[in-house]
């Protein structure tokens, strides 16, 4: 599985500065390794300035802003509009009956591009507040599509795929919230329903067990929507391709549940002080 690592460059992720412990979803961890400073002169992760990924001296007191009319072309932002094409026209693929395996395979690419994003951001020192949202954005776009899929084709399992999306649509808030604002101390030593944080990103990196579990989650979901669709075959494929790949999604998407308590775990703020 070494070709799998190859193509971020690293078998072992880097986390995003701004909560290094924290064990981010994977679109947190795609604009990582960006240090610029705040007004007061503090390192701070992802500020839309020209010198991202770069950092400055400690003398700085204004920063130099770039705009979106200049971050939309980035090439990890662009990877992110193709990312959004796909996932809307995977949408009316699946409202309207279009060919299935070209929806699964257009679901499939917008999946795999989530590993360009953040390496071109890196490479090109174009790590942003907004790239980082543009991420998540797509991660929940396309999540959303998979389970709407699954649940048209097999309707019994609607209610927990709901659930499942839309508690990963409240960590992509405030794991969101959480990297712009380094609200997250570091995460611990997790336990109990948090456990496979431990297993799959401890300290907010992946393992070589956390690597291959999210690679192969999705052949389960699309395998499972192609093979009871009706018209997909060979089937025998499909179903092994199911059994094979039942281990990865049960961790993945457990590892997405998890990621909500185990983000709210470590959220820390200043505390108000109100006039009497």
């Amino acid at each position: 599985m070494k070709w799998i690592k190859t193509w971020w460059g690293t078998g072992v992720r880097p986390a995003a500065s701004g909560h290094a412990d924290l064990g981010v979803h994977l679109d947190a961890l795609n604009r990582g390794d960006c240090v610029t400073p705040t007004l007061d002169g503090t390192p701070r992760q992802g500020l839309e300035m020209r010198d991202a990924c770069v950092g400055t001296s400690d003398d700085v007191t204004e920063p130099e802003w770039v705009y979106f009319s200049e971050m939309k072309y980035w090439i990890p932002n662009v990877i992110d509009w193709v990312r959004f094409a796909l996932c809307i026209t995977a949408t009316f693929a699946i409202c309207w009956d279009w060919n299935i395996y070209l929806t699964a395979g257009m679901l499939y690419l917008q999946y795999w591009l989530d590993l360009w994003d953040g390496k071109m951001a890196r490479k090109y020192k174009q790590c942003s507040e907004l790239g980082n949202g543009l991420d998540w954005s797509c991660d929940c776009f396309g999540e959303f599509l998979n389970v709407y899929w699954w649940s048209r084709v097999e309707p019994a399992v609607a209610p927990f795929v709901i659930v499942f999306i839309m508690l990963q649509v409240a960590t992509a808030i405030f794991d969101y919230a959480a990297y712009v604002s380094k609200k997250a101390a570091p995460m611990g030593k997790q336990t109990g329903f948090t456990l496979i944080l431990e297993w799959m990103t401890p300290g907010g990196r992946w393992t070589d067990f956390g690597w291959y579990m999210w690679f192969f989650y999705p052949f389960f979901v699309l395998a499972r929507c192609l093979s009871l669709s009706g018209s997909a075959s060979p089937l025998y494929i499909l179903e092994m391709t199911q059994v094979f790949c039942a281990v990865p999604a049960f961790c993945t998407m457990w590892w997405n549940v998890a990621m909500l308590p185990g983000t709210l775990s470590t959220w820390r703020e200043p505390k108000k002080v109100y006039a009497h």
